[in-house]
């Protein structure tokens, strides 16, 4: 039977791999079309496809299980890339069946990304499903699979608010800045420090409108790269106070253990400024800034744990619509599962169709040369309206049968009571 043909995933991520195994286990993009072709080859593989990204590297197969196991997937996966012996059996995730269907959908919907609603991967899903398909790897499974999982992916995404709100504390520092300064398009903006949250920062700044940044960093030939992204100038630090009063919006991001901005260096800024506000965003741990600027009237100072309670509320708020997206989930599986056990019985209704339509067949030549044209016609309408009322009862039966799980009962069922042969 066609069951014998089932889905699995392997699974190597963020959940149970170190970076550099990450790294080593992804396929690299000029060698994909390869790895595909190669997999797809190997006895008993009938479907394959390959999902990589910054934080996952994914095989989802269609296989024969009594041709292809686990064991040979890891032992290919390892000897294509050149890796060690069981280095991906030590620690990958491996899912059959239900579970590989469901940890498809949810992958799809972002529910296994780092940061759940991210909107990245179910872009990557599609490049993944139509690369396979452009390289002919995949079929009738996966091509269902896949366009399941990429429907429920866009369902989760406009009827939840997975996606709404951030739980990045450099993006949350820009959500906060937007509500508190009306016109960031015309700020100065001042980010000290140029690592991975200042990078960061700069970034989400820059997607909000922000156009005039200066980079201020203890050392002016590190910032330069960054800076050199947004045409902008690079301030040494000990030079700060030559620039600190032109700055609306200050963000605090570099890796210094000890404060770097104190309240005096912003009571003089202030003053130059004609007590023009100035908003201090301090997204370093430990923080930049020095706490007794907040008593300062015109500066507006935030740190981490301003930032924290937006990144917990917005968490509740995905935590609900991780709910509602588990139950959209549930119902794609079983649409895919009814779908999936259809399968066995398929042949067999097929073959009780072609049964009953040769018997009509006969039937009609036997009666209809001893009829005029007009009563023909008759006879092939009244003949085709019994065949179709007769064969919808067992029909229908061996389907439920089969959107139960007992797709083998109903075929052997269905041969004893018409001579078809067993689907085996």
């Amino acid at each position: 039977m066609n069951s014998i043909n089932h889905n699995v995933v392997a699974s190597i991520s963020f959940k149970n791999a170190s970076t550099a195994l990450r790294d080593k286990a992804k396929f690299p993009n000029d060698s994909l079309s390869k790895a595909l072709s190669d997999l797809r080859e190997q006895d008993g593989v009938k479907e394959a496809s390959i999902l990589s990204t910054c934080n996952r590297t994914e095989i989802y197969l269609t296989h024969n299980q009594n041709e292809f196991s686990q064991a040979q997937l890891y032992s290919w996966w390892e000897r294509f890339l050149g890796l060690e012996p069981d280095e991906i059996a030590k620690v990958a995730m491996y899912f059959e069946h239900k579970a590989a269907v469901e940890h498809i959908f949810r992958v799809a919907s972002s529910l296994e990304s780092l940061v759940v609603g991210e909107g990245q991967i179910l872009a990557q899903v599609k490049d993944s499903y139509h690369i396979s398909k452009h390289l002919n790897t995949i079929g009738l499974y996966q091509n269902k699979l896949f366009q399941g999982a990429i429907a429920i992916g866009k369902k989760v995404r406009t009827e939840t608010e997975i996606n709404q709100g951030t739980l990045s504390i450099s993006f949350a520092a820009v959500e906060l800045i937007k509500k508190v300064f009306a016109n960031i398009e015309s700020a100065n903006i001042g980010i000290f420090g140029c690592g991975e949250m200042a990078r960061l920062a700069s970034l989400h700044l820059k997607e909000a409108g922000a156009k005039n940044f200066n980079f201020i960093n203890r050392t002016v030939s590190k910032a330069a790269e960054l800076a050199s992204k947004y045409n902008a100038p690079v301030h040494a630090l000990a030079n700060v106070e030559s620039v600190l009063s032109k700055l609306d919006i200050i963000v605090m991001a570099t890796a210094a253990p000890t404060i770097i901005l104190s309240q005096k260096q912003i009571a003089t800024s202030l003053k130059q400024r004609k007590n023009a506000n100035q908003i201090i965003v301090d997204i370093a741990a430990p923080r930049n800034s020095d706490p007794l600027i907040s008593n300062l009237s015109s500066a507006l100072l935030f740190d981490i744990d301003d930032l924290k309670q937006i990144v917990t509320e917005n968490q509740s708020k995905r935590k609900n619509a991780t709910k509602e997206a588990e139950l959209i989930i549930e119902k794609g599986i079983k649409e895919y599962t009814k779908w999936y056990r259809s399968l066995g019985v398929v042949p067999s209704i097929k073959h009780l169709h072609d049964w009953g339509g040769s018997i009509k067949e006969k039937e009609f030549e036997k009666w209809s040369n001893k009829m005029d044209p007009s009563q023909k016609e008759i006879l092939h309408e009244a003949l085709n309206s019994m065949l179709g009322k007769f064969l919808h009862p067992p029909s229908d039966g061996i389907r439920k049968m089969a959107d139960e799980g007992l797709s083998r009962e109903a075929v052997f069922y269905l041969s004893k009571f018409f001579p078809l042969e067993e689907e085996t």
